[in-house]
């Protein structure tokens, strides 16, 4: 009985090593290792940000939170993440920062060739065009980017277009993208087009739209750590362009 249940035991050994040779020999295994890698890496990360945008009777105010995040690790706190497009106009993006980083320099060589052909003074509304064309001519791959466009018409109304990362827009008077998204647009929503706030305010100075945007930030980045170490504010008027620079949580 024991030699018979030894025998058993080497027989089992002997077909076991045989199907494992088989299976090695014809590289089903090294397949599906290498189907395995490829399928868990991802082209894409997220970098954080939140860009808010406000347009006015004559004024447009961008701000942004300056941290750059990689999972829970921080490598940077003082991230920029708009850009001047022309002398009223601005540029901000929020996303995996290389491909950030890639659409405005893109952005930019193409509104400068433009006005070195044409001689004349950038519209937003051109402006807006060619970044949708931009973004739309990668639509099957994408850049991860998520674009607010900000700046004073010829009326010298402000106003604010926003882009998702193929290239569809559409032109409000306010708008965020990024990270804090879901938790700010509601607030402005309520505060600006008075849709969900029984109180009722007139946000129509400059001073007055600021604060509110330094008061929704400040009370974000209690809730989300993707957002905080700095906020800058930039203010377009008929007399330019105007940075501010504001300190946020830093944990």
């Amino acid at each position: 009985m024991k030699i018979y249940f030894k025998n058993k035991i080497k027989r089992q050994a002997y077909w076991k090593n045989f199907f494992w040779k088989e299976i090695s020999d014809s590289g089903y295994l090294h397949q599906g290792k290498f189907l395995k890698e490829t399928s868990d890496f991802n082209y894409y990360q997220n970098n954080g940000g939140t860009v808010l945008a406000v347009g006015a009777k004559n004024f447009s105010i961008i701000a942004s939170d300056t941290r750059y995040s990689l999972g829970m690790a921080l490598p940077s706190r003082n991230t920029t993440r708009v850009i001047k497009v022309c002398s009223n106009i601005v540029l901000a993006t929020a996303g995996m920062f290389v491909d950030i980083f890639f659409l405005q320099n893109l952005f930019q060589i193409g509104i400068k060739k433009s006005k070195d052909e044409n001689s004349e003074k950038c519209l937003l509304s051109s402006c807006a065009f060619y970044l949708s064309y931009i973004l739309y001519s990668k639509r099957f791959f994408p850049y991860y980017s998520f674009n607010l466009l900000s700046g004073l018409e010829t009326n010298r109304k402000g106003s604010v277009y926003s882009f998702d990362a193929i290239g569809s827009f559409e032109k409000t008077s306010i708008s965020c993208v990024g990270n804090g998204q879901s938790q700010i647009q509601p607030i402005l929503d309520g505060i600006f087009q008075k849709k969900s706030l029984s109180e009722k305010k007139d946000f129509q100075s400059l001073i007055s739209v600021k604060n509110c945007i330094k008061d929704i930030f400040l009370k974000i980045t209690e809730r989300n750590i993707s957002i905080g170490d700095g906020l800058q504010i930039f203010i377009l008027t008929k007399k330019g362009i105007f940075i501010e620079n504001h300190i946020l949580k830093l944990d």
